[in-house]
């Protein structure tokens, strides 16, 4: 093994984390005591005397990186080892910096340990950013973002807000904003925050960045961006469709609401206009509009909005609107039903709306069915209205052995016909009954031929 070969191997056996946690990170009562550990060897092990040396410690790094199975713990390598470099010898901790920059950054590097421990006076918080600006590379951005992160509260004035605004203007890439990190900009402007989610949200919508803010920011946003729902709305959904596991548990989406629930309106359009967000996550808050008071009337119109856009869907499976009524708390439920009675009595008249009533009603509130047949009778007894309501459904009944689809839709139709017969409206809806009685014998009909088909087809 040649020297070349061996200072490789012996550099693989310090960097490379993975090869010795699987056996002996666990032996640690406290594993991240391992991780201290680790970080220790590496600092100790990895103190330059000259540049030389960095151009060899870089390209024999980047050689094992780009061999590694998995390289997830070797930028925190080079992270340690710039920073412990930096501490003994300026000018050489900024070597390897340097290195890393003038190979365009093709590690995917990101800076933290050298900022985070050494922005702490003037002149060398701009020496160091005169550095990382001062030519471009991959993640440029981001490496100035983490500089923001990590900057002495001491030292921020007006330069280096116009700083960050820029440096956010920025970003081209899929990147993380931690604003929990930023907080200490708003003393010198309170507005800095309203200045950069407006930034981030047109990167996002006109350049499709993909800039994430964290959930907790949303969560306290309104009074950080000076009560401006429509940019925390605007956010939000953005939020949601980078994002499917945004806002899990619903809070800010119900916090929204709490102030303006014709949001509902605003973010089910908005979300559902892409049909590959449809059932990603997202969906699983709607069920807790329930817990907002006086929702019923942005429902209401969600609804109407969805049975005219889709009313080619509503026939077949279970429509997305069921989202809102499906598996809700038991504490909601009377409001539901009462909801969906007061949507039938106001749209008795549209097909589209009694067919979007009808699937939610089969799917999530079977109780219901009855009751609301004999509701939507009460007011109507027109035939050809009745006939345009598809009350059980336009195909996508699973059908198993030697179960009939006609004689599943028949039976369907017999217990229509058996709901009816409980109102006492009598004779006039003899043409109703009428048209039922033929649908049970049309789907008979259909069952006994393919009964006989299936017959002859053995021979």
């Amino acid at each position: 093994m040649n020297k070349y070969t061996n200072d490789i191997y012996k550099a693989y056996l310090k960097l490379d984390w993975d090869r010795i946690r699987d056996k002996e990170r666990y032996d640690y009562e406290d594993y991240r005591e391992y991780d201290r550990l680790k970080e220790k060897e590496i600092r100790s092990s990895f103190v330059f005397c000259n540049v030389a040396e960095v151009t060899k410690f870089y390209n024999t790094f980047k050689y094992l990186k780009n061999q590694a199975a998995n390289d997830y713990e070797y930028n925190n390598s080079l992270d340690f080892v710039i920073d412990e470099n930096y501490k003994y010898n300026k000018e050489i901790g900024l070597a390897v910096l340097k290195e890393v920059i003038k190979d365009d950054n093709s590690v995917n590097y990101i800076t933290i340990k050298i900022f985070q421990n050494n922005l702490k006076n003037e002149n060398e918080s701009v020496s160091l950013w005169n550095i990382i600006t001062d030519e471009k590379y991959q993640h440029q951005a981001s490496w100035e973002v983490s500089y923001f992160y990590y900057l002495d509260d001491s030292l921020i004035n007006n330069s280096y807000i116009k700083k960050l605004i820029n440096s956010i203007g920025k970003i081209n890439e899929r990147t993380y904003i931690y604003f929990e990190y930023l907080h200490k900009f708003l003393r010198i402007d309170s507005t800095i925050f309203h200045k950069l989610i407006n930034i981030i949200t047109d990167r996002n919508e006109l350049e499709n960045i993909e800039i994430i803010v964290q959930t907790d920011f949303l969560e306290e946003s309104l009074e950080l961006l000076n009560n401006d729902l429509e940019l925390v709305k605007k956010l939000f959904i953005q939020q949601s469709k980078i994002h499917r596991l945004y806002d899990y548990n619903g809070k800010i989406f119900l916090n929204i609401l709490q102030k303006d629930t014709s949001f509902l309106a605003d973010y089910t359009d908005y979300f559902y206009k892409d049909t590959d967000n449809k059932n990603s996550g997202n969906n699983k808050k709607l069920k807790l509009i329930w817990q907002i008071k006086y929702i019923e009337s942005s429902l209401s119109k969600t609804l109407d909005h969805f049975a005219s856009k889709e009313s080619y869907l509503i026939a077949v499976g279970t429509h997305d609107c069921n989202v809102f009524f499906e598996n809700i708390d038991i504490l909601y439920r009377e409001r539901a039903a009462t909801f969906l009675r007061k949507y039938c009595i106001d749209n008795y008249e549209n097909p589209d709306r009694m067919n979007l009533l009808i699937n939610i009603v089969r799917h999530s509130f079977k109780e219901l069915f009855e009751q609301i047949i004999l509701l939507f009778l009460t007011f109507t007894q027109d035939v050809k209205l009745f006939e345009q309501i598809y009350w059980i459904g336009n195909g996508g009944t699973v059908v198993r052995g030697d179960v009939s689809f006609w004689d599943i839709n028949a039976a369907e139709w017999r217990n229509i016909l058996s709901i009816i017969g409980k109102s006492s409206l009598g004779i006039s809806l003899l043409p109703i009954k009428r048209h039922i009685n033929d649908k049970i014998d049309h789907h008979l009909e259909y069952a006994e031929w393919e009964r006989k088909r299936s017959f002859l087809g053995r021979y």
